[in-house]
């Protein structure tokens, strides 16, 4: 077993959009939320990022699921097999991921909001004003990851990350937004029971 820091630095804006306790409910009773303000809009969209008592975050599977699209995505192999499979089993993000400045402290706040005209779903109503939180280019998250397979080369999960930064994206409206590059990557064993 060992694990992985990594950190990803995004080329491309980040664009949120978690399902708040709001959308999830109208969206499991059929509700489509009615007629809003655009105040009230305003304010549902501040609620769209990830976030903890410390900062802003990236949700461990949504880090998971860039190792296996990045994977999938550039068709890679391990002795014969699909790479993504062996990382849906043996690759264990170890809590969110953290958005951290250049100083590595964390991020509390978006840099700005996102609007563009569209429609809401299902995109048969009128237009209305689409508001999404985000990060300008030069976001950080930092990462850890458990890989339980020594025999899976650390190098080849930093392929499958770097690919999907560049063909897959982060957050809403990818490949547009949220491409990155992995600018930082080390790997440390994990101590023996027993040994220090």
């Amino acid at each position: 077993m060992y694990h992985i820091t990594a950190t990803i630095e995004g080329i491309a804006d980040f664009l949120f959009n978690r399902m708040t306790e709001e959308d999830l409910s109208d969206f499991r009773s059929g509700a489509s939320g009615g007629k809003l303000t655009d105040e009230q809009r305003s304010k549902k969209a501040e609620g769209k990022v990830y976030q903890d008592e410390a900062g802003l975050i990236l949700p461990a599977w949504t880090i998971k699921k860039l190792f296996l699209n990045g994977a999938f995505e550039g068709k890679l192999k391990l002795a014969k097999k699909p790479l993504h499979r062996i990382i849906a089993a043996m690759v264990f993000v170890q809590g969110s991921g953290r958005f951290v400045n250049d100083r590595g402290k964390p991020v509390t706040e978006r840099d700005y909001m996102h609007e563009v005209p569209g429609r809401t779903p299902p995109r048969t109503g009128t237009m209305t004003i689409v508001r999404r939180p985000a990060l300008k280019a030069g976001w950080r998250v930092r990462m850890e990851v458990a890989v339980l397979d020594d025999s899976v080369p650390s190098e080849a999960l930093k392929d499958a990350l770097s690919n999907a930064g560049l063909y897959v994206g982060a957050g809403s409206w990818r490949p547009e937004f949220g491409r990155f590059i992995v600018v930082e990557w080390t790997m440390s064993k994990e101590a023996k029971k027993g040994k220090k």
